[in-house]
């Protein structure tokens, strides 16, 4: 038989959750990963020493910044960006949580912003890029140029010969 999902934080010192305490507003609470190995990285972001990290807690969203926590659903229609909200918050897969406000400031985790991907722009050719290897002035054979009957090694060979 499982246990019940615990109905208030698991981060240490936060009181979301708990009997008698009211909040300006309403706040998530997030089940945490099934998966052994995200459970065990959320577990070291949490510093919480007295007590193990089960499937049954739940983290509310103030340990999470925001760009992991989504509230809306995105659609792409005709070309533009529709936003529907959700009517639960979800988190994203590879949310971890790293705020930790109720506790020292050396264990909060402040990670870098997300970099948006590189616009990669084609590559033009504009010349040769080494003047000393580039070959000016050969003389091509317009007979071999022309001609697209090269079907294996000997025919090269036999037009080699030839030029």
């Amino acid at each position: 038989m499982t246990k019940a999902r615990l109905r208030h934080c698991y981060a240490p010192g936060c009181r979301t959750g708990y009997a008698g305490v009211k909040a300006e507003r309403k706040l998530s609470l997030f089940s945490v990963p099934k998966d052994e190995s995200s459970r065990k990285i959320w577990e070291r972001n949490l510093h919480r020493s007295d007590k193990a990290l089960e499937e049954n807690c739940a983290v509310c969203e103030l340990h999470f910044e925001d760009r992991y926590i989504l509230l809306d659903y995105v659609h792409i229609i005709d070309g533009k960006e529709v936003r529907i909200a959700r009517g639960v918050p979800a988190l994203t897969p590879d949310a971890v949580p790293t705020i930790l406000p109720n506790a020292p400031k050396y264990l909060s985790t402040k990670l870098p912003p997300k970099r948006a991907p590189r616009k990669r722009e084609a590559p033009t050719v504009t010349g040769p890029q080494n003047s000393k290897k580039a070959c000016t002035n050969t003389p091509v054979d317009e007979d071999f140029e022309s001609q697209d009957d090269v079907h294996d090694v000997s025919t090269v060979s036999l037009k080699l010969e030839n030029f």
